[in-house]
């Protein structure tokens, strides 16, 4: 029998709604809510303990601990008969990547290995804790062995991974998002810092291009490092890419020089966990398409690019990427997250008739926020550069309209939502994909 403070516990949460007989629950307090509101329907409910920052006059034990979330993190790694240390851990943080590298990974290390993140089990790109260890725990059932995972900010930040022993850190690049939360760059960025140079995590891997990434690699004493400048005979084409990366010749069947720098982060993580050459290269050659993250669809003489690109970092890259392939004109379908960083918005308008030759400025998950209000704040960006563009709220007409305003030899990118499967307005979420009203268009 699991305890906690010598008392008995079946079942652990956090959410007052799902407690029942037996369950340990911890009070967390968030921006919108004191968790210490929830206690009364725990007891009520069947609670035998509760886990709090600060004693509590109730009629059931209270654990006091210095930080409830960490102390959840490591008790739900316990109850789960703390499986993730029966298994490689390899975790992947990063603005922009991070999915694609995992799955990259995967295809690479084969057999028994699972990932966690963006498209696998969940609900978040880092599942809370005790949702976790659970995954943690089925997957060991199933044979797993091999465990990537996406490491949000937001993870680290909530002690989800407290207690979880990484055998590899990949840290990808960093850029602007998330300061609606973090406030600056600087504290965001200290953020995956602070893990990846953590006693957690064995060995990491690391961009050096970044400039976040040399500050990592400067502390970090088990340390293996990439640059794009470190390939020779870099070849970029609309099918992949081609490169000599220390006297071994790589074909990448993903277009974009950002997947070059996602392949450079796995070729030396494969290296670090003992895995040869030639079942990397082999691997790379032939890499399933992953959803959302630069999927292309042919349209009658033009090509459609469905992209995941939330980020100003992430919008540019696309769309230089698309640029070194586009043979006519280059159109821009996008918008920005409600009730996210604010400051990003003028940005990547201006990012986007920069370096497309039309911007279609539309919805995109505007959660309780006016989607008018802000595609004006993108608006206000896109003129300061001098190109065509249009304002379309309803994300399915938007679409629609770029590929009524596209001819043969143009390249419409639609970014922002990539595999997502819903929109995200005033709490409801609306079936919809991009790729469903692209393929209708068809």
């Amino acid at each position: 029998m699991f305890k906690i403070a010598d008392i008995s516990v079946a079942h652990l949460t956090h959410d007052s709604r799902t407690v029942k007989q037996g369950s340990c629950f911890f009070v967390l307090n968030t921006k919108s809510a004191n968790g210490k509101m929830y206690i009364k329907q725990a007891v009520s409910r069947g609670a035998s303990i509760i886990v709090a920052e600060e004693k509590l006059d109730e009629p059931i034990p209270t654990l006091v601990v210095p930080d409830v979330r960490e102390f959840m993190s490591r008790a739900a790694k316990r109850f789960y008969g703390a499986c993730c240390d029966k298994m490689d851990i390899i975790g992947i943080t990063g603005t922009n990547g991070k999915t694609t590298c995992a799955h990259m990974l995967k295809h690479i290390l084969g057999k028994h290995t699972e990932i966690i993140g963006t498209l696998g089990p969940g609900k978040l790109t880092t599942p809370d804790p005790i949702e976790l260890h659970e995954i943690f725990a089925d997957m060991y059932r199933r044979g797993v062995r091999t465990v990537i995972m996406e490491v949000s900010a937001h993870a680290i930040h909530f002690r989800k991974i407290a207690g979880i022993n990484f055998r590899t850190g990949i840290f990808t690049n960093l850029s602007q998002d998330h300061l609606d939360f973090f406030g600056t760059i600087d504290k965001y960025a200290q953020t995956k810092i602070d893990f990846m140079t953590s006693p957690a995590v064995h060995a990491v891997i690391v961009n050096i291009d970044d400039k976040y990434g040399r500050e990592i690699i400067a502390t970090h004493k088990y340390s293996f490092k990439y640059s794009i400048h470190s390939v020779k005979d870099l070849q970029l084409t609309p099918n992949g890419s081609m490169f000599e990366f220390e006297k071994h010749r790589f074909m990448v069947n993903m277009a974009g020089r950002f997947n070059v720098y996602n392949a450079l982060a796995c070729i030396q993580t494969a290296r670090e966990l003992g895995i040869k050459w030639g079942k990397v290269n082999k691997a790379l050659r032939t890499l399933p398409p992953v959803p959302g993250r630069f999927s292309v669809i042919p349209c009658k003489g033009f090509s459609v690019i469905i992209d995941y690109a939330h980020t100003p970092d992430g919008l540019e890259k696309i769309l230089t990427s698309c640029r070194e392939f586009c043979a006519k004109r280059l159109i821009v379908v996008f918008g920005c997250g409600g009730n996210r960083d604010k400051t990003k918005r003028e940005i990547m308008g201006a990012i986007a008739a920069k370096f497309s030759d039309y911007v279609v400025v539309t919805s995109d998950n505007p959660r309780y926020e006016s989607p008018m209000a802000i595609m004006l704040q993108i608006e206000a960006g896109v003129k300061t550069v001098d190109k065509k563009y249009k304002l379309i709220e309803d994300r399915a007409e938007a679409v629609r309209h770029a590929l009524g305003y596209a001819k043969e030899g143009d390249v419409v990118v639609i970014a922002g939502k990539g595999a997502e499967t819903t929109q995200e307005i005033a709490g409801v979420f609306i079936p919809y994909t991009d790729e469903q009203i692209v393929r209708e268009y068809i």
